[in-house]
């Protein structure tokens, strides 16, 4: 794969879907960029959403991983909208992901938006705040979330595998993932 013309716009795409750090090696491996290249394109986009306050976004660099947030000028306002969602009610959207952390945790996000059919970047994101679930990472993988102490606290249980139906959910899901790799694999041949 060559590297796209606008390697700065395609690594701040990537960023901003992704929603997570990524490594430089991996942003290189995503854009057929080299990694010096996309060193480069990182600093330009760094500079640029620096420069211009009217952007809302930041560049987050930590070692050799980068990861899109909000600007620090608007803590106000991102704090304002924590307070909302805090206040209300978790819509369908956030239960569905914490019926699947919770049931099937630790898993990544990209098995819980497989088995949703749609981002759930939001959702995670909504249930960390609230401190329902929480994010580990083990070694260099990918993240994983799972339930946090106070949720199973509050459900007056004191181990996930309490929840009803917790071994024919488990079952369901394991076959479900397992034929999801089945099919990417006849795709790959």
């Amino acid at each position: 794969m060559a590297a796209p013309r606008n390697l700065q716009g395609a690594i701040e795409a990537i960023l901003f879907a992704h929603g997570e750090p990524l490594v430089s090696d991996r942003l290189a491996a995503l854009t057929g960029a080299s990694v010096g290249e996309v060193e480069a394109a990182l600093a330009a986009l760094e500079s640029s959403l620096d420069a211009d306050e009217s952007r809302g976004l930041a560049l987050l660099r930590h070692g050799a991983s980068a990861q899109l947030v909000t600007h620090p000028r608007f803590a106000d306002q991102i704090a304002e909208l924590l307070r909302g969602e805090l206040s209300q009610d978790l819509g369908p959207a956030s239960l569905e992901t914490l019926a699947l952390v919770a049931y099937f945790g630790p898993i990544s996000r990209a098995k819980i938006d497989h088995v949703r059919g749609v981002s759930s970047a939001v959702s995670l994101r909504t249930l960390m705040v609230r401190g329902m679930v929480e994010r580990t990472r083990e070694g260099k993988g990918e993240h994983r979330y799972q339930v946090t102490a106070e949720f199973l606290r509050d459900m007056g249980i004191t181990d996930r595998e309490a929840l009803p139906d917790f071994d024919e959910l488990g079952a369901l899901l394991t076959r479900s993932l397992a034929a999801r790799d089945a099919s990417g694999e006849k795709q790959g041949q």
